[in-house]
Formats: structure tokens, C-alpha cells, sequence
């Protein structure tokens, strides 16, 4: 009942709102009205107003017109005069840049002469050079195999002079001996050593003959000497030489001719640079070409300048008059712009007031039709007495919205709602609880009827045979249970050994980086997770979850430092921090930087920023900018 009698207050404060809606509609259009009408009255009042401004303006710009004509008059006068000073001073300066490339060329002529020159007498000593190293057969390997073989024959000749024998012959009386068929005189006491090869014969006339014999190992020797010579004469004819002396003739000769050779390229190289002999020939006649009729085609005056320094002098200052009077054009010509621009504003000035003139004109008559019009079908003081009359109604409408706002609020709607939705809750299951019970004392009374038909021996084997599957049940459950717990077990130990292997390693790393930032008092717990427990500074322990966000964020990125110079003994992966660090105070940044720097010896590190000066005290850093 509470609820209904609500129900009519909103009905009502409904139908009040939509009474007060449609008087505030009336009052908006009786207001609405009358603005219009105020509006067409400021329209006549504004067209009045300006069709006299455009009257004044159409009468203050005689005056100024015929000052501007003057001022255009002038300055296209001026314009004319400035136009011929620029064309007399720029032709001028084109003689004198024509004068003075007729100098540069000259000067270019003669230079590539010099080099057409340089060019042919180094392709002459290129020339024979090349003729020279053809005709020699000697080079540097050849050389040192002639040398060492030379050195084989006086080395083979010492040997063979070291180990020939000798026979010494000292004469009692004067007599003379032959030696191999030659004839020796010896005086008395005269004596003679007679080196012995393979087979010596000496001869005493009428006396007696003497044959003496070398040794097998002297031989040996004289075999490899004699074979040293062959060697040194078989290379000393594939160089063509006589001997050794030549030889190193011949090679100086060839080294004087390769370098010859190397000279003339490169002066050949310096003075064709990017062109051919052809390419610079045809240059030089084309330079020869465009200069040859340069002075008898120009003027006589002013005179051709002695020299390219005066003929720039002269260019340099022709230019500076040229630029001088080209200026001096220009602020003529912008005078002139300026003052055709300043009588064309005028014209489009006269032109707009005219328009304006005939609009307005235009206007304050459709103006004056249409406030009469309007009067005509209601007047100013009428329009005024319905926009009173609408609003009063308005403000009444309103004041009874109010009241009926009042009185609904009063009445605690939303409670009441709230009180019957639960009644109505209270009610559904109360009702669904009794069904619940009526079914609930069925089913007990069938299995009342039922055991009471079957007995207690039959309740006694069902019982029985209930216990025994459950029995079978447990064993198996406890089976299972042994074999879960046991492969529990293994994980356990296997889990709590990786972790005590990772967590000793982890733990120190962190510490290391750590009293970098914080100081030697730094030390971390770590959980079995691995994640930072507490810290401890200075004697005073913290949990994690205590520390500032800024003591947070620092651990939590030396933590990553850590285990990335631990990962990267096995290979690793980069590190990469997206703008870290926004809470850390300058004082710490630069312990942060030393600490990044520091795990940065051990691990790649990328850090993606916005703010680059945050890292600056990185001191490894390599800076890329991310267009």
C-alpha cells in the first residue's frame, strides 16, 4: 500500500514536469518573439547607421585619390630611370666576366699545353723503358740464383785448393824437371811446389819418371768444383751474361727501367687525371678554339685587361655597380608597386563603399518592411505583456514540481522498493524451502517403508559388502597416495637443489651491484622464488613491500642486472629496459649509471628513452636516436 501511494505521488510530480515543461516551451516562444522583434529594431537602427558611414567614407577619399595618382606618376618615373642605369652597369659587368674567362682560358690553354706536353715525353720514356725491360732477360730471382752459384764456385774452388796434395822438389845441383810435359829450371838450393790434380807426371830427364796420384776424396772434390762452374756458366747464359759483375748490371739496368717505367705512368696518371690523351687533346682545341676570336669580335673599348688578376678586379667591382643598380631597380620598382597598389586599395576602398552605400540603402528598406510588418500583427507592448504572462506561469508550474519533488522524497521511494523486492525474495523462498520439505518427507517415508520390508540381515550383508569395496578402495587410494608423495618427494629435492644452485650465485651478483648504488651496508634475502625478501641497510632491515617506489624499481632492475650477467656465460640474450628509473632521485642515478656500466662488461644492455639525459651517467653508453 506504501509503495501505490507512492506510485501516485510520481504519477503526479510526472504530470507536473510535463506541465512545467510546456510552460517553460510558451515562455521560450513569447521570448524568442519578442528578441525577434528586438532584433529587426536593431536591424533598422544598424542599416541607418552604416548606409551614413559608407555616405562619409564615399566623401573623405577624393582628397587622397589625386595624391595618389601623383605619387604613382613620380615613381614610374623614377622606375623608368633606375632601368636604364641597371641595364648600362649589367652590361658592363658581362664584358667584364666575358674579359675575364678570356684571361682564365688563356691561362688554361697554356696549362693544358704544359700537360699535352708533360703527357708526351713521359709516353716516350714509358716508350723505352718498356724496351729496355724487354731486351733483359735478368731479374731478381735469376740474380740470386747467379750469386749463390758464384758463391758455389769460389766456396767448390777453396775447398778443391784446400785439399789438393802437394809435392815439394828442392834441387841439390841445378837441373831441369818436366811437370806434366812442361820443363822447370831449378838452380841449386832451388825449390818448387807442384799442386797435384787427378795424375801428376814428373820427369828427371835421363833420371827417372814420377807419377803421383790424388786420392778418391780429392777427387770427389774437384768433381763438385768442376760441377759449381758448369751450374754458375748454365745460369750466366740463361741471363746472358759473362758473369756475375754483368749480371748485377743487368739488374740495376732492369730495376732503373722499372722505376723509369713506374715515373712515366705516374706523371702520365697526374697529368691526364680523369682523361684520355684524346680527351685532353680535344680540350685543349676546344679552349684554343672558343678564345681564338674572343678579341678581334669584341670592342675596342674599354680595352681587353693586361692580366686575369685585373680582369677579375675589374669583374669584382662591374659585379658590385651591377648588384648596386639592380637594388636600386628593385626599391624602385617596389616604390612603384607600392604606390599602383596603394590607388588600387583605393579603387577596391570606393568600390567597397558604393556596395556597402547600396546595401545598406537595400537593407534599412527590407528592415523598415518587416518591423512594420511584424507591428502590424502584434504590437512592441503586446509582445512584451504575453512574455510576463508566459513566465509567471513558468514560475508557478515550477514551484508545484518542487513541491511534488519534495513529497516524493520525503516518501523514501528507493527504501520502500528495496523493502518490498525483499519481501517478495522472502516470500519465493520460504515457499520454495516448503516444497523442498513436502518431497524431502516423501522420499523418507518410502525408505522408512522399505527397510522396515528387508530386515536387518540383508542391511547386515549389504553392510558388509560395502566395507570390503570401501577396504579395496583404500588400499588402492593409499597405493596411489605412496606413489604421489614419493614422486613429490623427488621434485621437492631436485627443485630445492636448483634453487639453492641458482639462489647463492643469484643472491651475490645482486649484492655486487647493489653496494655499488647503495654502499657496502647493502645486503637482499631472497625467497624460494628467487624474488627479493627484504633489504638490509645500514642495520636496518625492510621488507620488499615497505621500500619506496623508488628503492623498488631500483632493486627490481639490479635484480635483472644480475641475472643477465649470469645468463650471459651460457650465450645470454640483451637486457632492455623501457624507460626505467622514473622515480630515482638525481643522487642515485649516477650510482645506478655506474652499476648498469659495470653489468654492462658482462651482458648486452638496450635501454629505450625518452628522457636521455636520465642516463648520462652511464659511462659506456653508445647513443642511437630513433628517428
Amino acid at each position: 500500500e506504501q509503495v501505490d501511494e507512492v506510485a501516485k505521488i510520481e504519477r503526479t510530480a510526472e504530470r507536473l514536469v510535463g506541465e512545467l515543461e510546456r510552460a517553460q516551451a510558451v515562455s521560450q516562444s513569447a521570448r524568442s518573439d519578442r528578441e525577434r522583434r528586438d532584433e529587426l529594431v536593431l536591424a533598422v537602427e544598424t542599416a541607418t547607421a552604416d548606409l551614413k558611414e559608407a555616405q562619409d567614407e564615399m566623401e573623405e577619399s577624393a582628397p587622397t585619390r589625386q595624391l595618389l595618382q601623383a605619387n604613382r606618376t613620380a615613381s614610374e618615373e623614377a622606375l623608368a630611370v633606375a632601368r636604364n642605369a641597371y641595364e648600362g652597369k649589367r652590361g658592363f659587368y658581362e664584358l667584364a666576366r666575358d674579359d675575364s674567362e678570356y684571361r682564365r682560358q688563356l691561362i688554361e690553354i697554356e696549362q693544358l699545353t704544359e700537360r699535352r706536353d708533360r703527357v708526351v715525353e713521359a709516353q716516350e720514356r714509358l716508350s723505352v723503358a718498356e724496351a729496355s725491360l724487354e731486351s733483359i732477360k735478368m731479374d731478381a730471382k735469376l740474380l740470386g740464383e747467379i750469386e749463390a752459384a758464384h758463391l758455389g764456385v769460389a766456396a767448390a774452388k777453396a775447398a778443391a785448393e784446400r785439399s789438393q796434395p802437394t809435392v815439394d822438389v828442392r834441387a841439390l845441383t841445378p837441373i831441369k824437371i818436366r811437370v806434366d810435359g812442361a820443363e822447370v829450371a831449378l838452380g841449386e838450393n832451388d825449390s818448387t811446389a807442384i799442386s797435384v790434380t787427378r795424375e801428376t807426371h814428373i820427369g828427371i830427364p835421363d833420371v827417372a819418371e814420377i807419377v803421383v796420384s790424388a786420392g778418391e776424396d780429392d777427387a770427389d772434390v774437384l768433381g763438385r768444383a768442376t760441377h759449381a762452374q758448369e751450374q754458375y756458366d748454365e745460369l750466366c747464359r740463361q741471363g746472358g751474361v759473362a758473369d756475375f759483375t754483368e749480371a748485377r748490371e743487368q739488374e740495376n739496368s732492369r730495376t732503373q727501367a722499372e722505376r723509369d717505367k713506374a715515373g712515366a705512368r705516374k706523371m702520365i696518371e697526374q697529368d691526364l687525371r680523369d682523361l684520355t690523351f684524346d680527351e685532353l687533346t680535344r680540350k685543349l682545341g676546344r679552349v684554343t678554339e672558343h678564345t681564338s676570336g674572343y678579341a678581334e669580335s669584341r670592342a675596342s673599348e674599354p680595352p681587353i685587361p693586361d692580366g686575369l688578376d685585373e680582369a677579375q678586379e675589374i669583374e669584382a667591382a662591374a659585379k658590385k655597380a651591377a648588384a648596386k643598380a639592380e637594388a636600386e631597380l628593385a626599391e624602385a620598382d617596389a616604390r612603384a608597386q607600392e604606390a599602383n597598389a596603394d590607388l588600387s586599395k583605393l579603387d577596391l576602398a570606393d568600390a567597397r563603399s558604393r556596395a556597402r552605400v547600396e546595401i545598406a540603402e537595400s537593407t534599412l528598406v527590407s528592415a523598415l518592411a518587416t518591423v512594420e510588418q511584424a507591428r502590424n500583427k502584434k504590437s512592441d507592448k503586446e509582445l512584451r505583456k504575453a512574455e510576463a504572462a508566459a513566465e509567471a506561469s513558468a514560475k508557478a508550474a515550477k514551484a508545484e514540481v518542487v513541491e511534488a519533488k519534495k513529497r516524493l522524497k520525503d516518501s523514501d521511494a528507493d527504501s520502500l522498493h528495496a523493502r518490498l523486492s525483499n519481501a517478495k525474495a522472502v516470500m519465493e523462498r520460504c515457499s520454495a524451502d516448503l516444497r523442498e520439505n513436502r518431497e524431502r518427507r516423501r522420499e523418507l517415508r518410502f525408505t522408512l517403508s522399505v527397510e522396515t520390508e528387508r530386515g536387518p540381515a540383508q542391511s547386515a550383508d549389504e553392510a558388509l559388502s560395502h566395507l570390503i569395496e570401501t577396504q579395496k578402495r583404500l588400499d588402492r587410494l593409499a597405493s596411489k597416495a605412496a606413489a604421489i608423495r614419493l614422486l613429490h618427494d623427488v621434485f621437492k629435492e631436485h627443485r630445492d637443489a636448483a634453487r639453492r644452485r641458482y639462489n647463492q650465485p643469484f643472491s651475490d651478483q645482486i649484492k655486487r651491484l647493489g653496494r655499488i648504488v647503495y654502499g657496502s651496508t647493502f645486503d637482499v634475502a631472497l625467497d624460494d622464488d628467487l624474488s627479493i625478501k627484504y633489504r638490509v641497510l645500514q642495520g636496518t632491515t625492510l621488507d620488499f613491500d615497505q621500500l619506496s617506489t623508488g628503492a623498488q624499481e631500483q632493486l627490481g632492475l639490479i635484480a635483472r642486472l644480475a641475472c643477465a650477467t649470469l645468463v650471459a656465460e651460457e650465450g645470454g640474450v640483451p637486457v632492455i629496459f623501457d624507460d626505467a628509473l622514473g622515480w630515482t632521485d638525481p643522487g642515485r642515478l649516477e650510482r645506478m649509471g655506474a652499476a648498469i656500466s659495470t653489468a654492462a662488461d658482462e651482458c648486452q644492455i638496450i635501454i629505450l628513452t625518452c628522457v636521455p639525459d636520465r642516463y648520462s651517467a652511464v659511462g659506456k653508453a653508445s647513443t642511437v636516436t630513433l628517428g
